[in-house]
């Protein structure tokens, strides 16, 4: 499988948007352009824009957890967002046959102070916790300290979000 690259979203809904960029490693602004206005509006669907571009992608709307997914596939992920209440939020997950592990890409990373799931590479810090949600490009993340998703101690939001199970709302791979 092929390596994606992490694309920003560039707007507070362009999380499909960036995601589908990174699927066909074009840029963000060419599938806001084609496609995000028509999604909105319900004219287009997420698989057949990308099987308009070549891309094999069916929709599959399952719960799933790590264990029963291919390692040769795609998926678009449908989470709990992070930065907005009762709001969803789309990311990438894929396996990295590389690095043997799976990647999660979250168009919100990157994207100032927006809270975006990630992997934890390092089981030992916290067992059992696939992905874990956080604040920002802080270096103390990088040393596997788990931080509050703002700086006021009274927020609403909890210090860390577990993804054990998900909505997969499409899955793909390269023709």
């Amino acid at each position: 499988m092929r390596k994606l690259k992490h694309v920003v979203q560039n707007n507070e809904k362009g999380c499909v948007s960036a995601c589908l960029a990174m699927l066909l490693d074009i840029p963000v602004e060419q599938v806001e352009d084609e496609f995000h206005e028509k999604y909105i509006y319900g004219k287009i669907e997420i698989d057949e824009y990308l099987h308009v571009k070549g891309m094999a992608c069916r929709p599959t709307l399952a719960v799933m957890s790590h264990g029963k997914m291919q390692r040769e596939t795609y998926y678009i992920i449908t989470a709990p967002s992070l930065n907005y209440p009762a709001y969803l939020h789309q990311l990438i997950m894929y396996f990295d046959d590389d690095l043997e592990e799976w990647i999660i890409l979250d168009p919100n990373k990157g994207n100032g102070h927006r809270k975006y799931y990630v992997n934890i590479k390092d089981k030992k810090k916290k067992p059992g916790c696939d992905c874990v949600a956080f604040c920002g490009d802080d270096p103390r993340v990088a040393e596997g300290e788990m931080l509050p998703c703002d700086d006021n101690p009274e927020s609403e939001y909890r210090k860390q979000v577990e993804l054990r199970s998900y909505v997969v709302e499409y899955e793909a791979w390269d023709r």
